[in-house]
């Protein structure tokens, strides 16, 4: 069992890091700069008035918030939770006149997910090339 779990895992570590090497452009995952595009799209609806230098009151379809860009916190808690603004505080960061990708957590990032698929699972001989042990087979509980 063990071995086929490290030959699935050296097979994906390989795949995944070529896949996004190769295939994948910008700053951000490719479904991570998808949900970024569409709660940009959703913050058009949202309408933010400053009540401080990073504290702002958002109005929206789903109630009011507050937002505050300086400990990236919204009401709607979801900005905490998975570390992409939410469109709450995307309407806030562009009134700031900011750029979004500067308020989206690190893990995101493709040299993150890189970073984290940067090891490789070692290769190993086959059984018939083990050395023997010498202490007794582990017997079953």
């Amino acid at each position: 069992m063990f071995e086929t779990i490290r030959k699935i895992l050296m097979h994906r570590f390989r795949v995944r890091k070529e896949t996004a090497v190769l295939k994948w452009k910008g700053r951000f995952c490719p479904k991570i700069q998808k949900k970024l595009d569409l709660a940009q799209k959703a913050s058009f609806t949202c309408n933010a008035i400053q009540s401080g230098p990073q504290k702002f009151e958002v109005s929206c379809r789903q109630g009011q918030v507050v937002v505050d860009v300086s400990k990236s916190k919204c009401t709607c808690r979801m900005w905490e939770l998975t570390g992409l603004p939410c469109p709450h505080a995307i309407r806030c960061i562009w009134q700031l006149s900011r750029r979004v990708e500067q308020y989206v957590d690190k893990c995101y990032e493709i040299g993150t997910y890189l970073a984290a698929y940067s090891s490789e699972v070692e290769p190993m001989v086959g059984p018939e090339y083990w050395l023997p042990s010498g202490k007794e087979p582990v017997l079953p509980p």
